[in-house]
């Protein structure tokens, strides 16, 4: 707790003291989560309950764990809900987001202890946030265009560069190859669709086997043993029913008379495979060589489909089928009987392949496929996972740009411009909302101090040449991280969406205004004894579910056993 003689005046507000307390515990959070930032950022080691271990710099992951941890503080929740929201949005930014706040709430600290009030610097950061996007829209931002390739490739390649990931430059192209082929366009509006982009992992192989499919890809499925593997010129039909009649059931509907021999029970599989290959027939009849559907099909119909040489495919994901519709052009049938030639898709290939343990199958929709699925192979599940995340953020990235068109120099030198502009428009004030607007733009310069440390550089020395380049007309200049020195961010093609900037300031600011508001935490219900001892907890566990057991034995079980008397079949149930 503060001495009385920094708050002159003010020791007696128990409210401030609150409120100062609040932005503390932000401090510590943003402290802890910020040495994360950029390519060399720390690696925070993460122990899960089972004993797993996750090593990671991503932003969203140590996000997502921190929040799972519970963490009390309802300030610090407020911080973890605005990074998750900029990660859902945007791809990227988790970090930036939480140690902007932090930084925020840090100047607003020392603001109260010069006896400024909450409401003044409330004002201040937001006529300095105004201003804020007034600068990147206009000064610091470049406008480009989907035909800039070369630029839209720097994207994907600084938002992978971000982890660990060595092949960034392989990555990079792929995903340029990606966007290109997937790129949509809405009353002239060009956008990019990630659902029509498929990520597959295979644990075995190298980074740099990963390739690229104009289709798309049905992990581990595989097919018949009789079917071909391989079939040219697709004509593709998709189902979201099953192709099967349940045997109870269609004994129930069908046949109203007693059962009193085996013969019966003969014509009726008899009837019932009649009706299944007539089911068939009709699909087959249409022209379809390959069968896609989302749920089961009875064996009696695979069996007919693989003696006309027909593929077919069930337990499809609906995501799945959703992205060949968009890709062949075939349409999801809800009724078989109906289907016709009109609903079917057209493919280059399916085929049945085995890339490292698991069977694929394999629809290529050709060069100039809507949709595309990316493999991702490494030696290990950590290797992919973490690579995935990176791919994500490439892809996320792209999308900014498209939808936006505007860029940034990354490298931090989009933040000291800020920061500097801020500063000339600061002295244009004549109230303490001046003091107010340079102390958010000294928060701005965090971000390119923070990746100064962690190239090893003196934080201060690099602010310090920064801000001199910069003044001298140089403004391209940032932190190299990779090469651990001061550089030209345009040479080294360090570019990022100037919409995630953008929206890392507003929820930033945003929160930090919503936590500056605060003065006061009231609790409305009473804290549950939390059990710290997980043999205690799981013994509970059980006599709860051996509780519940019970109680579907008395009220809901039933099961039945067949038993065969003089050809008759019975029904008995067994009590408990």
């Amino acid at each position: 707790m503060a001495s009385g003689q920094e708050y002159t005046g003010l020791q007696k507000d128990r409210n401030l003291e609150i409120l100062l307390s609040n932005i503390r515990v932000c401090r510590i959070f943003a402290d802890v989560v910020k040495t994360s930032l950029g390519p060399l950022g720390m690696k925070k080691l993460i122990l899960m309950e089972l004993g797993d271990l996750v090593a990671t710099n991503d932003g969203g992951t140590i996000i997502r764990w921190l929040d799972l941890l519970k963490i009390s503080p309802p300030t610090v929740k407020m911080m973890i809900e605005a990074a998750r929201a900029q990660e859902l949005e945007f791809g990227d930014g988790c970090i930036s987001t939480v140690l902007l706040i932090g930084e925020f709430l840090s100047k607003a600290e020392n603001l109260l202890k010069l006896g400024i009030h909450p409401a003044t610097i409330i004002e201040g950061y937001k006529r300095a946030l105004n201003k804020a996007i007034e600068l990147l829209r206009e000064k610091i931002s470049i406008p480009v265009s989907i035909s800039q390739q070369e630029i839209l490739k720097n994207v994907i390649k600084t938002a992978i560069k971000q982890g660990d990931a060595a092949d960034a430059e392989y990555f990079s192209r792929l995903l340029l190859n990606a966007t290109i082929k997937v790129l949509s366009g809405d009353n002239g509006k060009p956008d990019l669709d990630l659902d029509y982009v498929k990520i597959i992992h295979v644990k075995e192989g190298y980074l740099s086997d990963s390739c690229l499919i104009n289709g798309v890809v049905l992990d581990r499925k595989g097919l018949d043993p009789n079917m071909p593997k391989k079939i040219e010129n697709a004509k593709i039909l998709l189902l979201n029913v099953p192709l099967a009649l349940h045997q109870a059931k269609f004994i129930e509907q069908s046949i109203k008379a007693l059962l009193t021999s085996p013969k019966h029970v003969q014509e009726i599989i008899m009837q019932r495979k009649k009706m299944l290959e007539g089911m068939a027939e009709k699909i087959v009849a249409t022209g379809a060589n390959v069968i896609i559907s989302s749920q089961n099909i009875d064996e009696i119909v695979l069996g007919y489909f693989a003696k006309n040489n027909v593929m077919a495919i069930r337990w499809a994901n609906k995501f799945d089928l959703k992205k060949i519709s968009h890709g062949t052009g075939a349409r999801i049938i809800s009724n078989p009987e109906e289907a016709t030639a009109g609903d079917l898709g057209f493919a280059e290939s399916v085929e049945e392949l085995k890339i490292g343990d698991d069977k694929m199958i394999i629809v290529r929709c050709g060069s100039q496929s809507k949709v595309v699925s990316l493999i991702i192979r490494g030696s290990s599940r950590v290797i992919v996972e973490e690579t995935e995340k990176l791919i994500k953020k490439g892809l996320y990235s792209a999308r900014s740009v498209i939808r936006d068109s505007r860029v940034v120099y990354g490298g931090g030198a989009a933040e000291i411009d800020l920061s500097l502009f801020l500063k000339d428009y600061a002295y244009s004030i004549r109230s303490k909302e001046q003091i107010v607007i340079e102390k958010f733009a000294e928060a701005l310069e965090e971000i390119p101090a923070q990746l100064a440390k962690s190239a090893g550089l003196d934080p201060i020395m690099a602010l310090t040449e920064l801000k001199a380049l910069h003044q001298g007309g140089n403004r391209t200049f940032g932190i190299d991280v990779l090469n651990f020195r001061i550089g030209d961010m345009r040479e080294a093609g360090v570019l990022e969406p100037a919409s995630i900037k953008e929206n890392i300031i507003k929820t930033a600011i945003e929160t930090a205004l919503m936590i500056l508001r605060i003065d006061d935490v009231l609790t409305t219900k009473k804290k549950i004894k939390e059990r710290h001892d997980d043999k205690e907890l799981l013994e509970e566990l059980h006599r709860e579910a051996r509780k519940l057991e019970l109680r579907l034995g008395r009220e809901l079980r039933r099961d039945y056993e067949k038993v065969a008397i003089d050809d008759t079949w019975k029904w008995k149930p067994i009590r408990y």
